[in-house]
């Protein structure tokens, strides 16, 4: 564990929920369900391998990033809208792009770090006085304004 999320684990699971969700769409729905769940599938995974790819590039901060960034969601609903007007099952459509979620999350937790029995930290009494210091619809510590004294 702790290593970095692979394309190819997240790819791996997407797959193996795609096969699943097309095979039981095909057996309990209809075979245009199926259809519609497997193109969808694939514009997920073109719209994942993209958003990916930008990824890695913002991360080296790239300049070409922002504009792929810009670019990937309207071609991607540009993709969706044709897709539709030529006919493809709407809800497999969906269900094939909602497959990615569970594939994404799963190769998160396997990426995640590994637990040191003893590294937690102490928790802090509920009534300690440092909780009145924490904010937490900001995520942050208070920040006293001029005129304010402490309670």
């Amino acid at each position: 564990m702790n290593e970095p999320i692979r394309e190819t684990r997240v790819l791996a699971w997407h797959a193996a929920f795609t096969a699943a969700a097309a095979l039981a769409g095909f057996a309990f729905a209809s075979p245009r369900f199926a259809l519609g769940l497997l193109l969808g599938a694939a514009l997920q995974t073109l719209n994942f391998r993209g958003l990916f790819a930008l990824s890695q590039h913002a991360f080296a901060l790239e300049a070409r990033a922002a504009s792929g960034f810009a670019l990937r969601l309207p071609l991607f609903g540009l993709l969706l809208f044709v897709a539709i007007q030529a006919g493809v099952d709407a809800a497999g459509l969906l269900c094939g792009i909602t497959t990615l979620v569970p594939a994404v999350v799963i190769a998160a937790w396997q990426s995640r770090p590994r637990f040191v029995p003893g590294s937690e930290l102490p928790a802090l009494a509920p009534d300690d006085p440092s909780w009145d210091e924490w904010n937490p619809w900001l995520a942050r510590e208070r920040e006293i304004k001029s005129g304010e004294g402490q309670p």
